[in-house]
């Protein structure tokens, strides 16, 4: 299996819904209000389980300071954004997600 990597700001003057995400309105604001709220940015590894089948198998919350105060999965949580059906192609329709490398993605869990 391949992992790409992205990072993508949330809030509501980046967030573009769509069909798919409108869904995950409820979803989204919940993330928004919880510790998440405090998420600027997510870090998020995405696995392809084939070229058109992907999932998310890792994620990283940052503050407006690059501050890591969220990860998943835990044993504690199993996450945000792992528990959704969305794949890198929502992703891409829902936010201005950059593509980052395996090894900046890795120095942020590794702060953990």
């Amino acid at each position: 299996m391949i992992n790409k990597y992205i990072k993508f700001q949330v809030n509501y003057s980046t967030y573009k819904p769509n069909y798919f995400t409108k869904k995950f309105d409820k979803f989204l604001s919940k993330i928004i209000e919880y510790k998440s709220d405090m998420s600027e940015y997510w870090l998020l590894e995405i696995t392809f389980e084939t070229d058109e089948i992907t999932y998310v198998s890792r994620e990283i919350g940052l503050d407006i300071n690059y501050q890591v105060i969220f990860v998943a999965p835990t044993s504690e949580n199993y996450g945000n954004w792992l528990d959704t059906d969305m794949e890198l192609e929502n992703f891409k329709n829902a936010f201005d997600i950059e593509f980052i490398t395996k090894e900046e993605f890795e120095k942020y869990w590794n702060l953990q």
